[in-house]
């Protein structure tokens, strides 16, 4: 028998020889792949699921063979869907070729997600593996045990390391490169050396506006007013641990792809609010202004700004201030007044302004301040939002991530895996070594959570020893092949209990998918949750879907 034109296979081109072959037979392989997906969405268009055994075999043997495709061009999200497609038709098959609504649903869910993931190019990938670095950071350490670790730490938190030995060495690469973080081991070099090297840095166009650590033995009063002076963001004593001194630096929210935040201005002045939009968008701040004060609560919520400016409303603006005061989401908004006069100043402090500026002020004064605001509100955001021992999002964080990432989900038609997590007999290693050693357990996994996966995975402690993490794009097959890499890893490592004892420890999982599993974030976690459970049932240290 002749196929039917949609069941044959295409073949790649054959790649051409030279230094660069390799990439073009992937990019061969990668066009073949979405062709041959292309091809059996014909096929299922044109199949009626009624339709006789002996098509529905050739159609599921079709999907068997380009999902084999799929796994050998390294396309997971296709195979995993492509793998489910199989199975609901393996299911039809079974059922005499009958299919129900919920059916047809998820054989139109699990097409167009490999569809949609075929259509990755080579360049396409090779971008998102270089935009998946949170950072570049400069080393400026001479210890070479503590460059070692550093460096290791660095790795494991998707930044890329560069060293210099040398004042020399990091003016050059400071001045060749631009840099997300610096940090400096103040010891081994003579401190005013080291200052100068440091303010050098804070003038270089790779390393003027990124956060400077600095490290040193047993901190005196005088290098940390030399620290001070370099407008260091934090001083550490050592000896300090490689991955708590890149967390440490990850909190300050490190990263290549800077925050834009955006102004919310309540201005009656058309010109004025074009003037500040003028001085404020070069400093990558949005302003977006209204004119009504009734329209607070809107304006709010359509923006979602990181500050608000009230440019001269008079007693308006203490109305708007305490407005914005006692709506608990805007309760740590920064906001900024610009008065006209000395009593109006006061006023604004009593109405819960952060500051009151003169309408005549330089824009200079402005934008310091408005900077000073939003760091700090920015930190201390981070702070609040960051469960201290594992590092990892805190519940409510999480909570809040999750929701956003599912209405993306949502928006886009894409599906999003949750995944709940509970290491194994975590009660019976605090009754039997105690909660310090229990704790060094959870700080351990919360590391290597917040170490691996793309950076839209969300990673957060739900509480004791639960995690949960939740992959945007993924099927619940490949979300579980990837988590069982990471427990298996983590099941690996050996923990110290004393007394010459040591032990080791499981993980057990269960993952809900939307919109198969559930459409609202609570449907996903409880049938999540089940199936965790499920997993203890047989057994632990197993992974449920």
């Amino acid at each position: 028998m002749v196929p039917h034109p949609a069941l044959l296979l295409a073949q790649p081109d054959e790649p051409f020889a030279g230094p660069d072959s390799q990439r073009a037979a992937q990019e061969a392989e990668l066009t073949a792949l979405e062709n041959d997906v292309h091809r059996l969405g014909v096929a299922l268009g044109a199949l009626d699921l009624g339709a006789a055994a002996r098509d529905l075999r050739e159609l599921q043997q079709l999907t068997h063979e380009v999902m084999a495709r799929a796994e050998r061009s390294g396309v997971a999200e296709a195979a995993s869907a492509l793998f489910q497609l199989e199975d609901l038709l393996s299911t039809i098959r079974g059922s005499g070729g009958l299919a129900n609504a919920d059916t047809r649903r998820q054989i139109d869910l699990a097409f167009r997600a490999a569809r949609s993931a075929s259509t990755l190019r080579l360049a396409e990938v090779a971008k998102a593996e270089a935009t998946g670095l949170l950072g570049n950071l400069l080393l400026v350490v001479k210890e070479p045990g503590l460059l070692l670790e550093i460096t290791h730490a660095a790795t494991r938190r998707k930044f890329l390391a560069t060293s210099a030995l040398s004042a020399e060495e990091a003016r050059d690469i400071a001045g060749a490169a631009t840099f997300s973080g610096v940090i400096m081991d103040f010891d081994g070099t003579p401190l005013a050396e080291s200052e100068a090297l440091a303010r050098l840095l804070r003038t270089l166009p790779g390393t003027r506006h990124c956060p400077l650590i600095v490290v040193a033995d047993s901190p005196n009063f005088g290098l940390r007013l030399s620290a001070a002076r370099c407008r260091a963001a934090l001083l550490l004593p050592k000896p300090i641990a490689g991955d708590k001194l890149v967390a440490a630096l990850q909190g300050l929210d490190v990263r290549d792809a800077p925050e834009h935040p955006r102004l919310l201005l309540l201005t009656s002045d058309d010109p004025e609010a074009r003037r500040l939009d003028h001085v404020l968008k070069p400093l990558g701040m949005t302003v977006s202004a209204f004119r009504e004060s009734e329209q607070i609560v809107e304006a709010l919520d359509a923006t979602q700004p990181a500050a608000l400016i009230i440019d001269r409303q008079g007693e308006r603006a203490e109305d708007v201030c305490r407005i914005v005061r006692a709506i608990p989401r805007w309760r740590d908004l920064p906001i900024l007044l610009r008065v006209t006069s000395e009593s109006a100043r006061l006023s604004a402090y009593e109405a819960g302004a952060d500051d009151a500026l003169p309408d005549t002020g330089a824009d200079r004064e402005l934008v310091a301040r408005l900077r000073v605001r939003l760091e700090r509100t920015r930190v201390f955001r981070e702070q609040s939002n960051r469960d201290p021992l594992t590092g990892l999002l805190t519940r409510r964080a999480l909570t809040e991530s999750m929701l956003a990432r599912l209405a993306e989900a949502r928006r886009a038609k894409r599906h999003l895996s949750v995944c709940f997590l509970d290491l194994d007999r975590f009660k019976t290693i605090n009754d039997s070594y105690g909660h310090a050693v229990g704790d060094k357990v959870l700080a351990s996994f919360g590391t290597l959570l917040g170490s691996r996966f793309r950076l839209p995975d969300l990673r957060g402690r739900w509480g004791g020893e639960e995690f949960l993490v939740a992959f945007y794009g993924e099927w619940a097959e490949s979300a579980r092949e990837i988590l069982s890499r990471v427990t298996a890893e983590f099941a690996q490592m050996t923990f110290d209990a004393g007394a010459g004892k040591s032990f080791q420890v499981t993980v057990s999982g269960g993952i809900a998918t939307y919109p198969v599993d559930g459409d609202t974030l609570d449907d996903l976690i409880l049938v999540a949750d089940r199936r965790l459970y499920a997993a203890k049932r047989a057994g632990r240290n197993r992974i449920r879907i």
